[in-house]
């Protein structure tokens, strides 16, 4: 049996996903002249304006509408044309331009859109988009039809299939993505009004589904242009489709219509889509009726299974007078959002006393007699009420206590559905980062996406969430030239500021990198598929593809002195061969000695300067690149015998020495990193369809390979560090690899990915130097086969830190950080090579105050209200002036083999920790006022409690805290494996974080009101953790060089960065800038910003 797709159970609406033929527009019969006889004509074969005439789709009545192409471009258009008779007459011919005029001014994605307009020969024609698929007029229809089958075979208890099923035209498709599709022209309608377009004409006949199911809005012929009213429409005639007209349009009112028009017609669409019913039946005359007078039928009324809350939106969108209706279409398009998305919408039912009143003003007479009666029956229960009060009370006191505990079940409930955004906020964190390690950017950004909304309730966001997003953010990229045809070929030249690029429609546009602009164009004529340029930029050499017979290389000067008559000259090399085939790559040497060309699947040749052949080598490659090594010296080519395996091969410019190495796959293309000023190593980078091999040259070992590339590999670069490696996809993809390690050693992270073009990338050149000039980012230059030809800013994946004034990168090897707390914005960094530096964040400058060696520990803090710092020397505290850093004061240690372990300043007392003591020094006259002994000897750590004067002492068997004299055990480690390492407090003193020995983070509510939340999963020790996001989140470091985020509200981990170039020992956050701060002990420090 066939489910009944009315029953209250189904939520479900069953429309057509896919059809075959192309629907175009002004098919409706409505658009017909009923006076009008005039025999058909037809325009098959013919040619109007700039299109051939190929096949009719469809007559209206006025207009046919035909297949189309364009015949310089090839494009296929739906041509409509106003047949002949009618472009006689006024009204039609003014429709007709009216269409134009509207369509033409509206710019938006679910409207077809127009690409030309005119007359030709007394033919006036529009070449709009031609859209493969149905109106939702016909779908409606062929649903109708196909249900009343299948009801019709239920009820015959026939089990065998209906046609319908047969043709399986009628997949089900959800009331709420319908809701979302109307949304979309919804949209549509309100960029028309906004541009002071109002339809007119909105209904099912004139919404077009295509067969990916986007739905476009299309026949502006009844439209009005801001104030215009024409004298067609000021003589009262009812222009539009009746059951789809407001109540104003139908009354023949010129004033009265406005964008609520469109808003009502939208309705009633929605109506027939969702009843398969239009909103009224009859005739004409009883339809404009019904619409006059507001008689119409609530949708479930007509098909039960409707959801509430949809029917509301459409009664609101149908209201009768323009104020109960939607404002806008843009309001009613996100009420039907709200609903797709299963949120709370803005219309609601007509509530019982509104019903009320509309049936007594249609019946006075019985409104009469049943309030008689209901008055009766009124008095009669008071008085049955005054006789049973006691019962009553009983009752309303029950009724009282059934509240209070629906009150505390929703009261839960909206507590558990709060915990269970936040659990799946955990989720999709922890897939985004994964998602991000992995180089899957749209991935991260798709599962970032559903939490971007800055009004959202409740706001999850934090850090990590934010630091994910700036992460994973679209590069910025400029439109640097257009090819009309494919664009082919870059070449960057004169230190990577400017470019050449090339392209199929013969010009070669010569860029200038630095400002982002064209700086000339030379036009060369044929299929430009190579360009290579000089080493000093002076001239360059092209590629021309002939249509037939030989391809040359050309030359041409690219002197900024020469004239332009100069310029536009093309002279052949002296002594230089043709190719019988396409000329895929060029290349010069750069020394400037040698030239090379090869051939598709062909010929190699090489020249010298003077054009004179030293080498030519039979080829079956595609030879689409070449790269000369070193100085000149030799040649890099992807060498193929006939029907052998492709290899890398490395010709000598010198002898006839050919050096050949095996890739371990099939390559296409190569790219090499260029000869660098004082290093003997550089890298060759090699692909093929989905691999990539790195080569070090000159050793010719193979230290990389990037393998199971996700997408098929149409070009390759390698920057001069050989740490960057790019790759250009057929599908319009950048992948690009960064190097682990801050020294190449051929370990990449997963690449990142980046949607460049719909269309194939053709070639990717990395930009040199472009690190210099910005550490956090690199440039590259792509052409595709769209004619683009952009400049790329590529942000890396972790930025690298600044560095200190006076300081080389070496010296950055931080052994204390110190601060009033873990969230100001000034700290003291102390150095292993006992540099005391001032640093008030990543943008602001720092400074060396002192210099002075330190112990193993290297502890500071300071004292503000002195204008102090404490830093631990050997064997010695050290009192010195913040501003000069010079020495105040020299305190001996009390015990010289003991390093200080931790140092804290609080009121009147500086607290200085060792391993079994602790002293406690005035802060002016900087003696020690008293000593206390610890019951251990290995204390680490001092800590404040928030809030209070209170002084916390961490051990690894315990955590005292400080009660003069005496020290007071607070917590113990429950076993020799759960040491105490360090610990610290959110902002507000409500949570303590302990790290243990056993790579455990034990999370303790200090009221005690909560069990503790133990984190694990750090693979080696834990360093530092800090509380942030006002201590939602916890961040911890571990020697396993990776950052972990955690939640503290659910205990989970929200996600992990890895950080190979570091590892971090200390953590600090700047709160103002939402940046964490990570320093190394061995490699400096890093800003992570999430901002």
């Amino acid at each position: 049996m066939t489910p009944n797709p009315d029953s209250s159970k189904s939520k479900r609406l069953e429309t057509p996903t896919a059809f075959d033929g192309e629907v175009a527009t002004d098919l409706s019969p409505e658009y017909q002249d009923p006076e009008s006889h005039a025999p058909p004509e037809s325009h098959v074969g013919s040619v109007v304006g700039d299109y051939r005439v190929l096949s009719e789709i469809g007559r209206g009545g006025i207009g046919v509408v035909y297949r189309a192409v364009h015949t310089q471009t090839g494009k296929t258009v739906a041509l409509k044309l106003l047949q002949r008779s009618y472009g006689a007459q006024r009204r039609h011919l003014r429709r007709f331009r009216r269409e134009a005029q509207a369509v033409q001014s509206l710019k938006h994605n679910h409207i077809v859109p127009l690409h030309e307009s005119g007359e030709h020969q007394g033919v006036h024609f529009l070449a709009m988009e031609l859209i493969a698929g149905q109106t939702l007029a016909d779908l409606i229809t062929d649903q109708a039809r196909c249900r009343q089958a299948t009801e019709s075979a239920t009820l015959a208890n026939d089990d065998e299939p209906t046609q319908c099923e047969h043709k399986k035209i009628l997949p089900s498709i959800a009331f709420e993505d319908l809701a979302h599709s109307i949304a979309n022209i919804a949209d549509a309608v309100h960029a028309a009004h906004l541009a002071g377009v109002i339809h007119r004409d909105i209904k099912p006949s004139n919404i077009l589904r295509d067969d990916s199911g986007k739905l476009w809005l299309t026949d502006f012929g009844l439209a009005t242009l801001g104030n215009e009213h024409t004298a067609l429409t000021l003589t009262g005639d009812v222009l539009g489709t009746p059951a789809y007209m407001s109540p104003e349009q139908a009354s023949g009112s010129t004033e009265g219509v406005s964008p609520l028009t469109d808003v009502y017609s939208l309705g009633a669409s929605l109506f027939e889509l969702t009843t398969l019913q239009k909103p009224y039946l009859g005739s004409r005359d009883q339809i404009l009726l019904g619409v006059v007078q507001g008689d119409l039928t609530p949708p479930r009324r007509v098909r039960s299974g409707i959801p509430p809350a949809l029917e509301a939106i459409t009664l609101k969108a149908m209201a009768f007078s323009p104020t109960g209706r939607y404002v806008s279409a843009a309001e009613l398009a996100s009420d039907l959002r709200r609903f797709a998305g299963g949120e709370s919408t803005l219309a609601r039912l007509p509530s019982w006393r509104e019903r009320l009143y509309r049936w007594s003003e249609r019946n006075p007479l019985v409104a009469l007699v049943t309030l008689v009666g209901v008055s009766a029956t009124i008095a009669g229960v008071l008085i049955v009420q005054s006789l049973n009060s006691k019962t009553l009370r009983n009752v309303n006191l029950q009724l009282q206590h059934s509240n209070q505990r629906l009150r505390i079940t929703n009261e839960q409930l909206a507590t558990r559905e709060s915990q269970l955004k936040q659990q799946l906020y955990v989720s999709d964190m922890a897939v985004a980062f994964k998602a991000y390690e992995s180089g899957k950017f749209l991935t991260a950004r798709k599962l970032l996406e559903p939490y971007a909304a800055e009004d959202a309730e409740p706001d999850l966001r934090g850090f990590g969430w934010r630091l994910l997003n700036k992460l994973t953010a679209p590069p910025e990229s400029i439109l640097l030239a257009y090819h009309s045809g494919m664009a082919t070929e870059s070449a960057l030249f004169d230190g990577g500021r400017q470019a050449l690029s090339v392209g199929h429609d013969g010009e070669v546009h010569q860029l200038d990198l630095e400002a982002g602009t064209e700086l000339r164009r030379h036009t060369m004529g044929g299929k430009l598929d190579a360009v290579a340029v000089a080493p000093d930029g002076s001239w360059m050499l092209v590629g021309i593809h002939a249509p037939t017979g030989v391809h040359r290389v050309a030359y041409r000067d690219l002197d900024n002195q020469k004239s332009p008559t100069q310029l536009a000259t093309i002279n052949e090399i002296s002594n230089w061969k043709w190719h019988w085939t396409t000329v895929e790559s060029l290349a010069v040497s750069p020394n400037g000695e040698f030239f090379a060309s090869a051939d598709r699947y062909q010929e190699l040749q090489l020249h010298s300067a003077d054009g004179a052949s030293i080498r030519n080598l039979t080829n079956d490659s595609r030879n689409e690149s070449l790269a000369f090594l070193d100085q000149g010296e030799w040649l890099a080519c992807i060498y193929r015998h006939t029907r052998g395996a492709a290899k890398l091969r490395v010709l000598s410019t010198s002898s006839e020495r050919n050096l050949d190495f095996e890739c371990g796959f099939s390559p296409n293309v190569l790219a090499y990193s260029g000869h660098r000023p004082g290093s003997e190593t550089s890298w060759i980078a090699v692909a093929g369809v989905d691999d990539i091999a790195i080569f070090e040259w000159p050793s010719g070992e193979k230290i990389s390979r990037l393998n199971n590339v996700s997408a098929r590999i149409r070009c390759v670069d390698i920057s001069h560090d050989g740490r960057v490696v790019a790759a250009g996809c057929d599908e319009g993809l950048m992948l690009v690899w960064h190097a682990r390690e801050a020294e190449h050693a051929g370990e990449f992270r997963p690449p990142q990915v980046i949607q460049a073009s719909d269309q194939r990338i053709t070639s990717i050149k990395l930009r040199p130097d472009s690190n210099a000039l910005q550490p956090a980012t690199f440039q590259m230059v792509t052409t595709s086969e769209d004619g683009d030809v952009r400049l790329w800013k590529v942000p890396r994946p972790i930025p690298p830190a600044p560095g200190i004034a006076g300081l080389p990168p070496a010296a950055l090897q931080v052994s204390d950080v110190w601060a009033v707390n873990r969230y100001a914005d000034q700290m003291y960094l102390r150095l292993q090579g006992g540099e005391i530096v001032e640093f008030n964040g990543e943008d602001s400058p720092s400074r060396v105050l002192a210099k002075h060696p330190c112990d193993e520990f290297g502890r500071i803090c300071s004292v503000g209200s002195e204008n102090l710092i404490v830093a631990a020397g050997q064997a010695e505290l050290l009192f010195l002036d913040a501003q000069t850093g010079s020495v105040r004061n020299r305190l001996p240690a009390s015990d010289a083999e003991q390093d200080c372990q931790d140092l804290l300043h609080l009121g009147e007392t500086i607290y200085a920790l060792y391993q079994n003591h602790l002293l406690l020094i005035d802060t002016h006259s900087h003696q020690v006022k008293s000593t206390l002994w610890l019951p251990t000897k290995d204390a680490k750590q001092l800590l404040q409690v928030p809030q209070t004067e209170d002084v916390l002492v961490v051990a690894e068997g315990a955590i005292y805290q400080i009660r003069d004299p005496q020290l007071a055990p607070l917590a113990e480690a429950s076993s020799a494996a759960s040491l105490f390492r360090l610990a610290t407090f959110s902002p507000a003193g409500d949570h303590l974080a302990i790290v243990q020995s056993n790579r455990t983070l034990r999370v303790l509510s200090t009221d005690g009101l909560q069990p503790p939340i133990l984190l694990r999963g750090h693979q080696e020790a834990i360093t530092d953790c800090i509380f942030i996001d006002d201590g939602a989140t916890l961040v911890s470091s571990s020697v396993d060089r990776t950052l972990r985020f955690w939640d503290i509200a659910t205990g989970r981990e929200l996600g992990v960065l890895n950080q190979p170039e570091m590892q971090t020992q200390f953590l600090h956050y700047f709160e103002a800038t939402q940046t964490l701060f990570c320093s190394d002990q061995g490699s400096g420090f890093q800003f992570l910003p999430a901002r």
